[in-house]
């Protein structure tokens, strides 16, 4: 990787993932914003996060806790609305399957 990280177009930053010294897992940051960081256990995960971020995808999956990593990377505006959005429909479909009592 290189010590100067490239821009895409619109200003987009890409990110960095790195291997955690400290713990097996790995770290997605932005690299001129390192709050904006997210720990994963698994680099095919790390790679997901990365690329959808920089192509600002919103991911199909259903698990809250990517679809939360997403968010902690992004400091884009208009993409972060559409991530929480997408959380809010997956907590509101959680919370009526819970009320409906089981399996969808």
């Amino acid at each position: 990787m290189s010590a100067n990280p490239v821009l895409l177009r619109g200003g987009i930053v890409i990110l960095i993932i790195k291997k955690s010294r400290a713990k097996d897992e790995y770290i997605v940051y932005n690299p001129h914003h390192f709050q904006l960081h997210t720990h994963t256990r698994h680099k095919r995960i790390a790679v997901i996060i990365k690329s959808n971020v920089e192509h600002q995808r919103v991911p199909r999956s259903n698990d809250l806790r990517l679809l939360e990593s997403h968010i902690r990377v992004t400091s884009n505006k208009s993409y972060l609305r559409k991530l929480e959005a997408r959380r809010e429909e997956l907590l509101a479909a959680k919370a009526q399957q819970k009320q409906t009592g089981g399996a969808a």
